[in-house]
């Protein structure tokens, strides 16, 4: 059986689909996560609360509802973005289980920031910044060697970004990879 020789594009599109995908996968997660503000100026977690004493299971579900959208997004975005560029993922199990943890990390870093913000305008341009803050300082965008000494060596290993796009990078380039150790950081 003859093989496929890879085309040098793919690797570069492969590089740049796992950044782009955890930037655009923090957006999704920041407007999934936006709907409780929406939820409470419609009066709707009010109407919930006078039927139920505990909010818990409305905020899970809000959560959980963002985890699935998530991983539909990530579906669409890796392996459509794969299907389309050409990009054979070497691990694809791998990537799965840590996509996923990433989408968990996300729903969970917008609830907390909207819950921190009760203002919906203001919470929608703060999770915006620190989307693009997150992306950039963890290397989504471009490779991490190329960010500030500082910022690469202190900061980006302490970014849930830069553990999922690394690990991602890695799984793709760099064959054998201890993925799990990022998995359960995300």
């Amino acid at each position: 059986r003859a093989t496929k020789k890879s085309d040098p594009a793919a690797g570069v599109f492969g590089y740049l689909l796992t950044g782009m995908s955890a930037m655009f996968l923090l957006f999704l997660a920041n407007n999934a996560m936006t709907d409780l503000h929406r939820e409470v100026r419609q009066r709707t977690m009010a109407r919930y609360h006078t039927l139920h004493q505990h909010l818990t299971p409305f905020v899970t579900g809000k959560v959980m509802f963002a985890v699935v959208v998530l991983v539909i997004c990530s579906v669409i975005l890796l392996a459509g973005g794969g299907l389309i560029f050409g990009v054979a993922w070497q691990r694809p199990g791998a990537l799965t289980a840590l996509t996923l943890g990433y989408a968990f990390f996300a729903a969970g870093l917008m609830a907390a920031l909207v819950a921190l913000i009760p203002d919906e305008r203001k919470a929608s341009a703060l999770n915006t910044v620190v989307s693009m803050g997150l992306a950039l300082a963890g290397g989504c965008l471009f490779p991490p060697q190329g960010l500030p000494a500082f910022l690469r060596d202190h900061i980006a290993p302490l970014l849930p970004t830069y553990w999922f796009v690394d690990t991602a990078r890695n799984l793709q380039y760099s064959g054998a990879v201890a993925w799990i150790p990022a998995l359960i950081k995300l």
